[in-house]
């Protein structure tokens, strides 16, 4: 009796990004280690490299970080 073996063909994935081919911006030098963004309804800022436990900092501490931040335009609009 013979027998057969069969093989199991994985499936297609969809929308398998290691599939898709899409055009990608380059990160800027300045911007591959993180950056912060601070954002109001008048003014967006931009810290980069972001300090290292900013996440534990203190609001005056932060405040702070904002001062340093480099102006970048108004915030964009999201899509609601």
């Amino acid at each position: 009796m013979e027998r057969r073996v069969q093989q199991q063909v994985p499936l297609p994935v969809p929308n398998d990004r290691r599939k898709r081919h899409e055009q990608r911006l380059p990160v800027p030098a300045e911007l591959q280690k993180g950056w912060l963004t601070f954002q109001s309804k008048s003014e967006r800022r931009r810290l980069a490299p972001a300090p290292a436990g900013w996440e534990q900092m203190s609001d005056e501490e932060l405040e702070g970080l904002l001062r340093q931040a480099a102006p970048k335009g108004k915030p964009r609009r999201l899509i609601e």
